[in-house]
């Protein structure tokens, strides 16, 4: 059985761990023969604070991973919450034992509103990550869009 090495979520520094497998050929075949038949989901979630379509959590559940359970892989994650951070453990298993890991921390307050939204994002963009669905969205340019200057107000001395 093949597994791979992840990091303790506790001591990563970085927003995510990258991990790496060296799973069979018959692994990496199911993933292939998976994805042929894959299709995105429809973008049936709306942000109304960003004004953006997504790709709902539920809809890549009964979608792409019920095709992949037709080729003997199954998935699982599993939200944990360590030092202020939403972390998500995301393993694709294959029916001959093997998997790939991987761990998507994302920092967060000790909210538990925040911890939910924090893990529900986690858990849908790791699935479309590692299923490789195309989830088009402007997050990310929202997120990196600079900041707009604040108007200062100068008091005139009297």
């Amino acid at each position: 059985m093949t597994t791979m090495e992840t990091q303790d979520p506790a001591t990563s520094t970085s927003s995510t761990s990258q991990n790496s497998t060296h799973a069979s050929k018959a692994f990496w075949s199911a993933m292939s023969r998976a994805q042929l038949e894959m299709r995105s989901p429809e973008k049936k979630g709306y942000n109304p604070h960003f004004k953006s379509s997504y790709i709902r959590l539920e809809e890549i559940l009964h979608g792409p991973v019920k095709t992949m359970n037709k080729h003997g892989l199954s998935v699982s994650q599993w939200p944990t919450f360590l030092e202020n951070a939403a972390v998500v453990t995301t393993v694709i298993s294959h029916s001959s034992g093997e998997r790939i890991q991987h761990d998507l921390r994302l920092p967060c307050d000790a909210n538990v509103q925040k911890i939910g939204s924090a893990i529900s994002y986690a858990r849908r963009y790791a699935l479309q990550s590692i299923l490789g669905i195309a989830g088009e969205d402007d997050d990310g340019n929202a997120a990196s869009a600079p900041k707009k200057p604040t108007k200062r107000t100068v008091k005139k001395a009297p």
